[in-house]
């Protein structure tokens, strides 16, 4: 672990998470060798798709909806029950996808390298909701801060497994992202 991960684990959630971007793998590492109890790992998820939900909330009213009150609920309600389920089952598809990739790691070292790298990668999230309230939706913006969740998402997991290299990382992200993506839109044609 660095000096720099090390005193990073003396701070709090947030500026711990801000601080994870110096050393993403030495950040991971700290944060599996720690073992945080699932209450905590819950905590990182809840606080990432808080702060998500806020930074959308422009996004929202911009939106040329009828009740915009009622699109924010209902934001807010997805945000607090849905999406958790969601992460919890993509945790799974990432430890199968990583156990094809050789990954050793299990369920909790999953779990958690999803909830703290979906923490850590919150800031080119928000960025990227900020310059589509600024500046409208395009795919640039999109596409940017998908490859910032990327590549933190792929560094942490590839720290979980053991990977030294960084492919073996993005290759157990995108293929079971790329099974939710498909079952997404299966479910808008059904």
């Amino acid at each position: 672990m660095t000096e720099a991960a090390a005193s990073a684990r003396r701070l709090p959630m947030i500026p711990r998470a801000l601080a994870a971007w110096g050393d993403l793998r030495g950040a991971m590492r700290a944060e599996l060798d720690e073992r945080p109890p699932d209450g905590r790992l819950l905590g990182y998820l809840m606080v990432a798709l808080l702060i998500n939900w806020v930074s959308a909330i422009p996004l929202r009213l911009k939106d040329q909806v009828e009740d915009v009150n009622a699109a924010i609920g209902m934001g807010f309600v997805a945000t607090v029950f849905m999406a958790p389920l969601i992460f919890y089952a993509l945790a799974v598809l990432m430890t199968w996808s990583a156990r094809a990739f050789g990954g050793k790691a299990g369920y909790y070292e999953h779990r958690l390298a999803l909830f703290w790298g979906f923490l850590v990668a919150m800031p080119v999230i928000v960025l990227a909701n900020v310059a589509e309230n600024l500046i409208g939706g395009h795919l640039a913006i999109g596409a940017v801060s998908a490859l910032g969740m990327l590549y933190v998402l792929a560094t942490c997991m590839a720290e979980t497994n053991g990977h030294a290299a960084f492919w073996r990382g993005a290759a157990q992200v995108l293929l079971p992202s790329a099974v939710v993506m498909a079952l997404s839109a299966l479910a808008r044609l059904l």
